[in-house]
């Protein structure tokens, strides 16, 4: 008789684990909902990024127009801009 299960305790523990399980599935959830918040921002951001860098190459062409340099302006095979002024080559970052 020392083996019979007590209903009423086996009824509080599948309580607390069907409590629990539901606990954990709501975590989960919330944690998917984060992820997908953050990769939102990610491309909010790099959309941000792609459009300043956008607006940057059209300042650096309508300054070269203005100055008269634009022609001038090259793309060495490392894919720098080259700009050359007053017979020396000025070397700018590459362009990504």
């Amino acid at each position: 008789m020392g083996h019979l299960v007590n209903i009423r305790t086996l009824s509080q523990c599948t309580e607390a684990l069907t409590t629990s399980l539901r606990h954990s599935e709501a975590s989960c959830q919330l944690s998917e909902a984060c992820v997908h918040e953050l990769k939102a921002q990610l491309s909010a951001a790099d959309a941000h990024a792609t459009i300043r860098n956008l607006e940057n190459q059209e300042l650096h062409h309508q300054a070269a127009q203005k100055t008269g340099m634009c022609k001038k302006c090259k793309i060495n095979m490392e894919g720098c801009i080259i700009t050359l002024l007053n017979g020396v080559a000025l070397f700018s970052q590459q362009d990504t």
